[in-house]
């Protein structure tokens, strides 16, 4: 699968640009965005020329993020229709083509063929991804990982590439002086369960990780020497998705179990019978991802799917219709006979049935979903603890780890979570504002403290002390950091979801969000504190359903 496991490879560069369009509104049930795709078969359209699952019960059902967006979420993509090579059938503003790599989007035009697109107003989003096939075990990943491709062969490769990246970002770029651009980084194919098994030499694979790596670092270097360009962490979506897989292998969605252990054009699958490209539910995540980059770059509020609409939407289980209530007839009661002074029976009448109304059926609301923007509102709400030593005031905080690789925390603790008891969490995300600009690798592991009221962070209620929640998110991301710039960290639903599940929270109550370093000493990156700005304070933003 493409994302997660080509199974984790998102072995891609994904670039998405922002044109600030005046077709955009904030109203999240009312925009149309105006989307353009620059990429490979991991954007094309399923139900196009590959007929991805063809030939299966799961044909109609089996899509490409790209054609969720633009069934359910209202994107436009241009109309449908067959257009000559390069090209072929599928949407219009879509000039994803299956098998392409970097400078295949060069040689066939799909920079150009947008940047046309976009100085005719026709394009709000040009979401640019490429890479997949780059470095993909099944084309140049093997050879690299036979040695094949080594020493400056590599270098040239990754040269060349980098070359056809920069010439295709910098055309759309100029085809408008207002576009922004979000430029991802390449997460490494190697993490895929599928090809460790199938190039099982994990110091062969650390061959493909240090070029991936290499590549990341020219990719970071584009950003940074071009205003209107930020990144965009392929590799956070790897991780949050991996935080949803249970002990069995399986990536967990609406309580469905969609396993990672073997492929299949079937839905409960992650990745497709071909080996490469992701299902509907991996897809509809993905999609999520997106437009969550969307949602910030562009100040819009366009809703997220739910896993309940992921699943719908891949044939898993089916929408459940309000139930049309059946009139009940009302019964008629028969006289009594009135007896008379003979032994002569009278004839009892026939009544005539009194007309029972129909009742009109009470539509079912549709579930109302709020977002609720905390952040740290005191001195001692925010924290860092490297081994024993507690600091409260610091003017920055840091995220990571400090000298200690065993007992570094970062605590962030939120009051008035005003979040009704067992509400669905439907997302959760820390947001921080980096005091500094540094390119520093970091991870660790995110949590909240398991208590329904979390007291106030000091020197005798240590961060190390806290017992947290089972549910747990991973980070781990090696990027750079812009000095006054939010970043937001991993999606951490399903902890804030085991908080406000327990007896004793009520809405109202305070959380902690407390996050363990568990990478190498000093790997750590700073952000703003309450003491240093709080105006700057960490945030967390949650979107529920009560």
């Amino acid at each position: 699968m493409k994302y997660l496991f080509h199974i984790f490879g998102i072995s891609l560069v994904a670039i998405t640009v922002f044109l600030l369009a005046s077709p955009i509104t904030s109203d999240a049930q009312t925009v149309t965005v105006r989307l353009a795709v620059m990429s490979d078969s991991s954007s094309d359209e399923y139900r196009s020329n590959d007929n991805r699952a063809a030939n299966t019960p799961y044909a109609a059902t089996t899509l490409a993020w790209t054609e969720l967006l633009e069934e359910y979420r209202g994107f436009n993509l241009g109309s449908w229709g067959t257009r000559p090579e390069p090209r072929r059938s599928g949407f219009e503003y879509n000039w994803a083509r299956s098998g392409a790599e970097a400078d295949d989007v060069v040689i066939a035009g799909q920079h150009t063929g947008i940047a046309n697109q976009i100085q005719s107003g026709l394009i709000d989003v040009v979401y640019f991804q490429i890479g997949n096939n780059d470095f993909a075990y099944y084309r140049d990943g093997a050879d690299i990982y036979n040695g094949t491709i080594a020493g400056q062969a590599l270098t040239n490769k990754i040269n060349t590439y980098l070359s056809n990246v920069t010439t295709a970002l910098d055309t759309v770029l100029a085809a408008d002086t207002t576009t922004k651009v979000v430029l991802g980084t390449i997460a490494d194919p190697g993490q895929s369960l599928y090809w460790q098994s199938q190039f099982p030499d994990p110091v062969k694979r650390q061959k493909v990780t240090d070029a991936v790596n290499e590549t990341n670092n020219g990719i970071l270097s584009l950003a940074t020497t071009r205003p209107r360009v930020v990144i965009f962490d392929q590799q956070a979506f790897a991780t949050a998705t991996l935080s949803r897989v249970d002990a069995f292998g399986n990536l967990i969605v609406g309580g469905e179990a969609i396993t990672l252990l073997s492929n299949g054009d079937e839905p409960h699958h992650v990745t497709l019978a071909d080996n490469i490209h992701g299902g509907t539910v991996i897809e509809g995540l993905f999609a999520n991802a997106v437009i969550e980059r969307i949602n910030v770059a562009l100040g819009l509020s366009i809703p997220l799917f739910t896993d309940s609409e992921i699943l719908v939407n891949a044939g898993i289980s089916v929408a459940t219709p309000t139930p049309t209530p059946t009139p009940t007839a009302t019964p008629t009661e028969t006289p009594t006979p009135t007896p008379t002074g003979t032994a002569t029976p009278t004839s009892t009448a026939t009544p005539t049935p009194t007309p029972t109304p129909t009742p009109t059926p009470t539509p079912t609301p549709t579930p109302v979903q709020t977002t609720v923007t905390l952040q740290v509102a005191s001195s001692a709400n925010d924290a860092n603890q490297d081994g024993t030593s507690m600091n409260l005031t610091a003017p920055t905080l840091w995220t990571g780890n400090g000298s200690s690789t065993t007992s570094s925390y970062t605590g962030y603790r939120f009051t008035g979570v005003n979040i009704p008891r067992n509400a669905t969490i439907l997302s959760a995300q820390v947001q921080v504002l980096a005091s500094q600009t540094a390119w520093q690798s970091m991870a660790m592991s995110i949590a909240a403290e398991k208590v329904g009221n979390s007291a106030v962070f000091s020197s005798t209620a240590k961060l190390s002390t806290r017992t947290l929640t089972t549910a747990k998110v991973a980070h781990s991301s090696n990027v750079s950091w812009t000095a006054n710039t939010w970043y937001t960290l991993n999606q951490m639903a399903p902890v804030i979801q085991e908080v406000v599940n327990r007896s004793d929270w009520n809405s109202g109550n305070s959380l902690s969000v407390i996050m363990k370093g568990t990478g190498g000493a000093w790997g750590r990156k700073f952000s703003a504190s309450y003491d240093g700005s709080p105006a700057n304070a960490p945030k967390l933003i949650i979107t529920y359903q009560p």
